[in-house]
């Protein structure tokens, strides 16, 4: 599976001997080193395993429910999951700046959860014009709009 494949090539946690430093790391400063990895690890698990969340959840509520053009759309931004890993892969790999694994591995997540929210800002902008698209078409119909989301049409309100 796509998925497994993307999480197994993920940032890991280093130990000492994966870090670029040319002198040896004190027993403090290695300790240091590996809170930071494992912290690193940690987010990188919650970023990977919301963003997988969040890909099954509108893959199976969203697929019968939209139109067949809007359903496409969201697809197109689902699958594009290992294209992005890629593009936030690559976007961090010449990178001078990180001069260890553990801050490849940082970098390249935080580039990877900045696509997640590019792509979920794209799957919510066309559920968004879907709904307006909808609602549009069943005003043209006569039916009334809500003041405001949520609230009761007057003839839904009690006396």
């Amino acid at each position: 599976e796509e998925w497994q494949r993307i999480h197994n090539d993920k940032t890991g946690a280093p130990t000492t001997a994966q870090q670029d430093n040319s002198r040896a790391l004190t027993p403090e400063e290695d300790q240091k080193a590996r809170h930071l990895a494992d912290r690193i690890k940690k987010i990188s698990d919650d970023i990977w395993q919301h963003l997988k969340n969040v890909v099954n959840s509108v893959s199976q509520y969203t697929g019968g429910a939209l139109p067949e053009t809007a359903g496409a759309l969201v697809r197109r931004q689902l699958m594009s999951v290992p294209v992005r890993w890629r593009i936030a892969s690559e976007s961090t790999a010449g990178n001078p700046n990180q001069t260890g694994e553990t801050s490849r591995g940082a970098a390249r997540m935080l580039a990877f959860a900045e696509e997640g929210l590019d792509m979920m800002g794209e799957v919510s902008s066309i559920i968004g014009s879907t709904i307006e698209s909808a609602e549009q078409w069943l005003n043209s119909f006569g039916r009334p709009t809500r003041p405001e989301h949520g609230a009761p049409l007057p003839a839904e309100q009690s006396d």
